[in-house]
């Protein structure tokens, strides 16, 4: 959605201006759409492995781990140590290694990716 809405507001007068000067729909995609919408699609890039790396209600419910631990991610495995085995500790520990491994990708992520202004 926020990348439906970066979408909509950029001014059509660069689009036109760009095809006047002979511009195809491939470079006009790549030299104003694109720039236009790298930081919103940034975001919703490391929103979204943060999101995926941290799974654990539908894999849960569907699953609870799956046959021999076969889908048993790191957060169902510090949910099952923490509540199941009450070993708090361990769970804990787990849930601090993940927020770890996170936190280091999602800086390195944004080093290499710096957020620039907005150009309008």
């Amino acid at each position: 959605m926020n990348v439906l809405a970066r979408l909509a507001i950029i001014d059509q007068q660069l689009y036109e201006a760009a095809k006047i000067d002979g511009a195809g729909v491939i470079r006009r995609f790549f030299s104003i759409t694109l720039p236009q919408l790298r930081n919103v699609l940034l975001i919703v890039v490391m929103l979204r492995g943060i999101w995926m790396f941290n799974k654990f209600a539908e894999i849960h419910v569907l699953t609870g781990g799956g046959p021999a631990g076969a889908t048993t991610t790191l957060p169902i495995l510090a949910y099952d140590l923490a509540f199941g085995a009450l070993r708090v500790g361990e769970g804990s520990a787990i849930n601090t290694l993940l927020f770890l491994i996170v936190a280091t990708i999602g800086t390195i992520y944004l080093v290499s990716f710096k957020p620039s202004k907005e150009v309008e």
